[in-house]
């Protein structure tokens, strides 16, 4: 289930004020407020906050769409160094020290979980034939495999990035959250694109 974003900050200030929870509990909601600020930001002309961490998987998959070979894996590596050394992300990992990588790994995996579950619910993704027929389940997740091996899995295999596998890791996570029982379809996809690369994709995933 997607977590509203204004309802989730509200759930951790109430934490974070609550006297009977915690040290451990009130700081952990300290933190998530602390990446909230840093995820989600105010869009210009709209009441709503703008969730940057999605619109980063976003991106990736027009790059992988509008690209291809070793023009989209440069234009998305560039994308990747400029999103994760932005100086309130960057400030917000040294203020949290240790715990950085959890918390932003918690970002990045719940980011592209909410991209896949509007996948499985946008008319213009699960229909065909101007909007006339529906997608099955097993069509749209089988449709969303395949775009996320092709425009983000395979890119991100062939990057030179220290945040290769965190990346990876987050997809793969969230894909098994969105579709459930068929998180093997992102391997699937890669051993008849790619076998090389399935090997690569399972030694992260393992690691």
């Amino acid at each position: 289930m997607i977590e509203d974003p204004q309802k989730r900050l509200l759930k951790d200030q109430m934490v974070c004020e609550d006297n009977s929870a915690s040290s451990d509990e009130r700081q952990e909601a300290a933190w998530r407020i602390l990446f909230w600020h840093v995820r989600f930001q105010a869009v210009r002309h709209q009441e709503e906050v703008g969730d940057t961490f999605m619109a980063f998987w976003v991106n990736m998959n027009l790059e992988g769409v509008t690209r291809s070979g070793r023009s989209a894996r440069k234009k998305i590596e560039k994308d990747i160094n400029k999103f994760l050394n932005r100086p309130d992300l960057l400030a917000a990992m040294a203020e949290v020290g240790d715990q950085a990588d959890r918390l932003l790994f918690d970002e990045l995996q719940d980011a592209i979980f909410r991209y896949f579950s509007t996948c499985q619910t946008d008319r213009q993704y699960t229909t065909y034939l101007f909007n006339l027929k529906k997608l099955t389940d097993d069509q749209v997740s089988a449709k969303t495999a395949s775009q996320t091996v092709d425009n983000m899995i395979l890119p991100l295999l062939d990057i030179d990035s220290p945040w290769q596998a965190v990346l990876i890791r987050a997809v793969a996570t969230a894909f098994g959250q969105a579709f459930v029982n068929q998180d093997d379809l992102l391997s699937q996809k890669l051993s008849q694109s790619d076998p090389d690369a399935l090997n690569r994709y399972l030694e992260i995933l393992k690691a």
